[in-house]
């Protein structure tokens, strides 16, 4: 990418699935795609990107089930992520680094009539600040973050009952969070170390 930029791409993916073809043994399928880019935008100025897609599926059905084991198994999960980031060398003991972060997470799990449904993306910034003394650091800043939540649980009392998620008399747990707003905060922290006559250095 030439002298100023480099890159880094990595996929994997589970092949395991492929092989056991056992319609009673469950084999998870999983694949995740990273990569990341830096590049030197000027002296003291440099910006990464970066990404995440990462997945699983689970899809097995029981023809006749044992007693007290599930019909179904079905599982559903979905992660993907970027990030931006400018790091600025201000001068020779303080830089500074403003990121962008996004997120989208899906979830979906069904064991027979037990079910669980999440969906989430949050999209944040955030900025801190670095200064090097001898024999100390300061670091501050902000995050300020939108997000929105939607996650659905229900857990019947006899997940068998195929009238579970009709009659309401039959739900031992039922809960819907719907979400939506703003979240931030500033921090600070020093770190350092004092040595005295004797050699002794506490951190």
């Amino acid at each position: 990418m030439g002298e100023q930029s480099s890159y880094i791409l990595s996929a994997r993916r589970s092949y395991f699935e492929l092989l056991v073809r056992d319609p009673g043994f469950v084999v998870p399928s999983f694949f995740d795609i990273q990569g990341k880019i830096v590049h030197d935008l000027a002296v003291g100025h440099k910006l990464l990107f970066s990404g995440l897609a990462s997945g699983e599926d689970v899809d097995l059905e029981f023809e006749e089930p044992e007693p007290g084991q599930p019909k179904t198994i079905k599982d559903y999960y979905r992660v993907y992520s970027m990030s931006g980031q400018w790091k600025w060398l201000i001068s020779s003991n303080i830089y500074s680094r403003l990121a962008y972060l996004g997120e989208k997470v899906k979830l979906k799990i069904a064991i027979s009539r037990i079910k669980m449904d999440i969906d989430a993306i949050v999209h944040g910034l955030r900025e801190d600040i670095t200064h090097k003394f001898s024999k100390h650091e300061l670091k501050y800043g902000f995050e300020l973050h939108r997000g929105r939540i939607d996650e659905i649980s229900f857990l019947p009392f006899d997940p068998s009952d195929q009238e579970a998620w009709s009659d309401t008399t039959l739900e031992l747990w039922h809960s819907e969070v719907h979400y939506k707003g703003w979240q931030g905060g500033t921090y600070y922290r020093i770190r350092g170390s004092y040595s005295h006559p004797y050699g002794l250095l506490v951190a």
